[in-house]
């Protein structure tokens, strides 16, 4: 058997992979039969593998990468995407696009707005992002469903974010058919939750659920059934100069500003120069609380790409879109999907935001409400503490709801 190194992580307040096995293969218990292009065929279907679709030429692929964030959008990680974001343009003279994973807790719904209106992905993280992990892997398909259909639902009601597609589960513990059950029945469009240690080099291309897939299963339980047309955007395990692996980018700990540099290239380059495969540089933004030159890598990195003709820093589901729709570099300047010539979807002015306090999590009704961005910290709150001792503040275009959203009460009423 193949021997991998595999980084442990423990940080609070971010998703934490713990250790697995090297994975076997899943698939699906409802049938044998092998996903081939006979039988599976874009744009609602693509097989597993590490071939590109229509089996195009490695140099007519756009080399996509997709930048994707996980956890609730709060003030304490907001500037850094302000930093990074803005500048960054494909070659099309468009914004880049990233792909935020929202949970709920202490999420500023302006913001999530402001994002959206900036053309970046709004993706669902569940609304409680609740621990320990393995509440994750043992929830019932009821609780999956209050999780995923409940955060869109806020995610929609506070943050007026209409086509939320994607899920991420939290800590990347999937829950097995229970979770893809309620994602298909949802019409989510895809999920990325799955870890691959097998298929790193060349790396596994974004697959439907349609038939049992190549990838391997790191953290059970992996789906069993077949999902038809639901996309698994799948982790592509990022490797350090030591051979070290790890899921996302926030569990590697750079000594420098070049290694955390270094890091992003080496792994960009193992997708750039064998299949291009879309790159995901998957992570949290508390990367650059805990070490703070990796603000300056990344912006030399995201430079770098914005430089190359052949790279375009894309929304998860602008990569299946181009999927679904493969176009060479010779025409893509005209895909459709990766253009910025609609309107761009609207935000209220910062003054018009309501500030909405409420004193208890548990069922906590509203007490107080503002308008207006303040600076403000849980100890400013103009109101007494609830009996869980917890006061929270939401920030949303909408009307404040009589009750803090939660768990079982997303609408708040």
């Amino acid at each position: 058997m193949e021997l991998r190194l595999i980084a442990l992580t423990f940080i609070v307040g971010i998703c934490t992979v713990s250790a697995r096995p090297t994975g076997s293969r899943f698939g699906w218990n409802i049938s044998n039969e092998t996903c081939t292009s006979e039988n599976c065929r874009l744009p609602d279907c693509f097989c597993s593998g590490v071939t590109a679709p229509t089996g195009m030429s490695t140099s007519e692929v756009p080399q996509m990468v997709m930048l994707t964030f996980d956890d609730a959008i709060a003030a304490q990680v907001w500037p850094y995407f302000g930093e990074i974001l803005p500048s960054v343009k494909n070659p099309n003279g468009c914004s880049m696009s990233a792909t935020f994973f929202v949970s709920h807790e202490y999420t500023n719904y302006y913001h999530v707005q402001l994002l959206r209106s900036q053309r970046h992905e709004i993706a669902d993280h569940s609304i409680t992002h609740r621990v320990p992990s393995t509440w994750w892997k043992n929830a019932t398909k009821e609780e999956w469903s209050e999780e995923i259909n409940g955060q869109r639902t806020i995610l929609r009601l506070f943050g007026g974010v209409e086509d939320v597609e994607g899920f991420r589960a939290p800590f990347l513990q999937p829950g097995g058919d229970r979770q893809f059950e309620v994602l298909y029945e949802g019409k989510y469009l895809y999920d990325s939750s799955l870890t691959t240690l097998h298929f790193t080099n060349p790396p596994i291309w974004p697959f439907t659920l349609d038939y049992p897939s190549i990838m391997d299963c790191n953290i059970p339980p992996c789906p069993t059934k077949s999902y038809p047309g639901l996309w698994e955007v799948p982790l592509v395990d990022l490797e350090d100069k030591n051979g070290v692996y790890y899921s996302m980018v926030d569990e590697f700990s750079p000594a420098t500003e070049d290694e955390a540099y270094e890091f992003l290239e080496l792994n960009f380059n193992r997708h750039y120069t064998t299949n291009r495969a879309p790159f995901g540089v998957f992570m949290h933004a508390a990367w650059f609380q805990r070490f703070p030159y990796t603000i300056a890598a990344m912006k030399r990195f995201l430079a770098k790409l914005a430089g190359m003709q052949d790279v375009w820093l894309v929304s998860a589901s602008q990569a299946i879109e181009w999927i679904r729709k493969p176009t060479p570099l010779s025409h893509i300047a005209d895909f459709p999907a990766w253009q910025c010539n609609q309107p761009a979807p609207k935000v209220c002015a910062e003054h018009e935001a309501h500030q909405c306090y409420y004193p208890d999590m548990d069922g906590g009704k509203l007490c107080h409400v503002e308008q207006g961005l303040k600076t403000l910290n849980a100890t400013q709150l103009p109101c007494s503490l609830g009996r869980s001792g917890v006061s929270h503040l939401m920030v949303t275009c909408a009307e404040c709801p009589p009750h803090y959203p939660w768990y079982g009460n997303p609408t708040g009423k």
